[in-house]
């Protein structure tokens, strides 16, 4: 086989996975977080960055301002988050509760189900190799900061330490880059 068509082939399975995979994470995070939308996300984001202001959390959901202000409205309004208001300007710090990190933690076990479902059946060699793989693709998706951000927005970060992540690796070196 050519390597366009390989290339071509590779992609269109890697698109479908990637679709799929999404899918059934985002109805399994849902159904536990109640309610569509970036709810299962923030809930997540905010337990493992309690520090994240509403700005900051923003860019992790993809989300404008206003759109971000009423997942934690909604939060805030079924007991899971408060505000904290940080010194005199308009900035806000989301807070989760302890039903609110209950929440979290249940989202992302069901997160973790999926994916373990997903790769039960492959042998150290094959998890090794896919591993190697999607590192590399996962530094392609993380051309900004904020674009690292929105793709680890339900990530584990016991299950990939900072340390570790291709992602937080990528943005490393973007703000090195940055700053030089």
């Amino acid at each position: 086989m050519h390597t366009a068509a390989m290339q071509a082939r590779a992609g269109n399975l890697v698109g479908a996975l990637a679709l799929g995979v999404a899918d059934r994470v985002q109805r399994e995070t849902e159904a536990v977080a109640g309610r569509s939308g970036g709810r299962a996300a923030a809930l997540a984001t905010l337990a493992q960055w309690p520090g994240d202001t509403i700005e900051e959390l923003r860019h992790s959901l993809g989300l404008s301002h206003s759109a971000t202000v009423r997942v934690i409205d909604g939060l805030v309004a079924d007991g899971l988050a408060e505000r904290e208001h940080l010194g005199g300007g308009p900035a806000v710090r989301p807070r989760l509760t302890s039903a609110g990190q209950a929440q979290a933690r249940r989202i992302l076990g069901a997160r973790r189900r999926v994916l373990r479902w997903l790769l039960g059946d492959l042998s150290g060699k094959e998890l090794t190799q896919l591993t190697a793989t999607v590192e590399r693709l996962l530094e392609r998706l993380t051309p900004d900061f904020n674009a690292g951000e929105l793709v680890c927005r339900l990530c584990d970060l016991e299950a990939c330490p900072q340390d570790r992540c291709p992602v937080e690796c990528m943005q490393r070196q973007l703000m090195t880059r940055a700053h030089a």
